[in-house]
């Protein structure tokens, strides 16, 4: 610990130093550098309070595959890393994940040594280990990210007369982006016991989004806090995580699953588990469940083709499905301790599912009550359209009976003790 201060005594320690200009100074290239990089270390502070993640766009899918040359699609976007560091991709692009680049002398993982160059990272190969059908359960993992780079472009104009070398006469450096891909080692995402086949993706998202998610996890609170922390060491500061992409032993793509690592940019909350509930990180992260259940749920083939249990090991405390009738909502929600349907007033949906984000998720292989929802105002005017909402029964129940608000076949009877 330094001296006692005295008040308005200025602390220098961590202030950003620019270069002094005034007239007769002489100017190096070394000058104007530490003055670029001030410039970025002010930037970056902003980004750092902002928070890290993606801004906009960034979305990752499959194109163009074959067994040897897989390839991502990544649209432009926006993120921010933990460094507080932008990386812009101005358009969309398509990665093959086969495929690593060869650094040469005009690519530069760093620049003025202010950030650390993520790892080697690793390339989809083929084990060739079968030819059979695709099986649903996925026995390669991988995890896409997106790094800053910088790279030297254009030769500029030398004075003959200076010391410098003709190396070092790059016209400009380009702050830049590149893609990391890491394989995800099955013992990470296979914890907890074997995952059905049809659960194995919505199992491998929840490895992700952590344990605080499920119901009674204060009780395995210090199991939580270090199964957070081994996710978090799979990418470094440099990166955001985009997408994983899974694989078959016969080397056919399953999925890619962004919302499971995907977040919206926010900051980070505080390292104590407790005070963490109550941050905007826990609600960023509650948005990604809905997302990525509502991201599975459009991979389905029908939506009301098979129970839930069969792909959901988890499910978010609320959701809302589109087209489902009654039949279908029992085939939807078969093995799950259902109750409805009741009829909930429009102006509630909105908060139910604002607090559902921030409420432990469904474990579908419980006994734990789930409520079936429709939306009165929708019935009445309506009747075919088959809106269904799903809440967890930890979430305050929103099907009060009211007076004066719906025909009395749209009300409820008031629940007793």
């Amino acid at each position: 610990m330094s001296d006692t201060l005295a008040l308005q005594q200025p602390v220098k320690d961590g202030g950003i130093r620019t270069v002094n200009f005034f007239n007769g100074r002489m100017l190096t290239a070394r000058d104007l550098g530490r003055e670029q990089e001030a410039r970025r270390q002010a930037a970056a502070r902003v980004g750092e309070a902002l928070g890290h993640g993606v801004a906009r766009g960034l979305y990752v899918g499959m194109t163009g595959h074959s067994v040897d040359k897989p390839v991502a699609r990544v649209g432009a976007g926006l993120a921010v890393n933990r460094n507080g560091q932008t990386l812009v991709l101005g358009d969309d692009v398509a990665v093959a994940l086969s495929e690593a680049a060869t650094p040469d002398g005009a690519t530069l993982a760093c620049l003025f040594g202010d950030c650390a160059p993520p790892g080697t990272g690793t390339v989809v190969t083929n084990s060739g280990a079968s030819t059979r059908p695709a099986p649903e359960k996925p026995s390669q993992l991988y995890l896409l990210t997106i790094a800053p780079a910088f790279v030297s472009e254009g030769r500029a104009p030398m004075n003959s007369s200076g010391d410098g070398q003709a190396r070092c006469n790059t016209d400009a450096t380009v702050e830049a982006v590149q893609f990391r891909l890491i394989k995800i080692d099955a013992d990470f995402w296979n914890r907890g016991g074997s995952a059905s086949a049809g659960q194995a993706r919505n199992r491998i998202a929840h490895a992700f989004f952590g344990a605080q998610l499920k119901p009674g996890w204060a009780a395995r609170r210090h199991h939580a806090v270090a199964g957070d922390a081994a996710r978090e060491r799979l990418w470094t500061d440099d990166e955001v995580p985009l997408a994983l992409i899974a694989f078959s032993d016969s080397f056919e793509p399953l999925f890619v699953d962004q919302w499971s690592v995907r977040r919206d940019i926010g900051p980070s909350d505080a390292d104590d588990s407790i005070m963490a509930l109550s941050g905007g990180e826990r609600l960023i992260t509650g948005r990604a469940v809905l997302r990525q259940f509502e991201e599975q749920m459009a991979a389905r083939r029908t939506l009301a083709g098979a129970p839930l249990t069969r792909e959901f090991a988890w499910l978010p405390a609320a959701g809302v499905l589109f087209g489902i009738n009654d039949a279908e909502a029992a085939t939807l929600f078969d093995g799950i301790s259902v109750s409805g349907f009741r009829h909930i007033d429009q102006a509630d949906v909105e908060p139910l599912i604002r607090e559902s984000l921030t409420a432990p998720v469904i474990d579908t292989g419980s006994d734990q009550a789930v409520w079936l929802y429709r939306v009165a105002q929708t019935q009445m005017q309506n009747p075919s359209g088959n809106m269904l909402i799903f809440a967890s029964g930890y979430l305050p129940y929103r099907g009060d009976a009211r007076f004066d608000l719906h025909h009395w076949d749209f009300a409820n009877y008031a629940l007793t003790c």
